[in-house]
């Protein structure tokens, strides 16, 4: 996977992400969000992007204000694999079959959080 943090102050704060098979999971806690890279994966390059709205929540391809992450996956590769079969013209027959996504291709551009993933918890004393 090939990572880029878009902002090169020390302070900045970027959303934690991990990869699980084919699907990539953004986020801390309830406030994460998954994309299943190898549905995703297109013929031409998908970009999509993950924002965090005012409330920090993140989604993906939403509406939110702030750009938190912009995930780059390669199109699609396929390839010819042989069925075993022969046409009536006694030439092997083919099919094409698209290749799992290569995890490592995929681009990962981390953008400076604007808000924490999860609210702090409020101290309840009862006194």
């Amino acid at each position: 996977m090939l990572v880029h943090e878009l902002d090169f102050s020390s302070t900045a704060t970027y959303a934690p992400f991990g990869v699980q098979e084919s699907t990539l999971f953004i986020g801390k806690g309830e406030n994460t969000v998954s994309i299943d890279l190898e549905k995703e994966q297109a013929d031409s390059e998908t970009v999509l992007d993950v924002t965090q709205d005012y409330g920090g929540t993140l989604e993906v391809g939403g509406d939110g204000a702030y750009l938190a992450v912009r995930v780059k996956i390669p199109p699609a590769q396929h390839i010819m694999v042989d069925t075993g079969k022969k046409d009536d013209k006694d030439k092997e027959v083919y099919r094409v079959e698209k290749v799992p996504v290569d995890i490592e291709n995929v681009t990962v551009d981390l953008l400076p959080l604007y808000f924490p993933l999860e609210k702090e918890q409020e101290d309840v004393n009862n006194d």
